[in-house]
């Protein structure tokens, strides 16, 4: 008679274990998620800072309008300042 008192008693441990486990996974999903989510705020910050860079002072023409950046080179350099071609 009680063995069978503890079998509900088991069942609900592993019941809590499972759903322990399940909130820790949730929980690592979050903070990876919100790991990417502030490096690719870091990134476009960094974008941002060089594309304001491209105009400030001299201008660059390898910094700004260099192929590295693409086949139509840095998008600041086409919009962003005055300087004309």
């Amino acid at each position: 008679v009680l063995l069978l008192g503890l079998l509900p008693c088991q069942g609900q441990q592993e019941l809590q274990q499972q759903q322990q486990q399940l909130q820790e996974r949730q929980q690592q999903q979050l903070q990876q998620q919100q790991q990417e989510e502030q490096q690719q705020q870091q990134h476009q910050q960094r974008q941002q800072q060089e594309l304001q860079s491209c105009w400030e002072g001299d201008f660059n023409w390898v910094f700004c309008c260099s192929p590295t950046f693409g086949p139509g080179g840095n998008p600041a350099c086409w919009d962003g300042g005055s300087f004309n071609f």
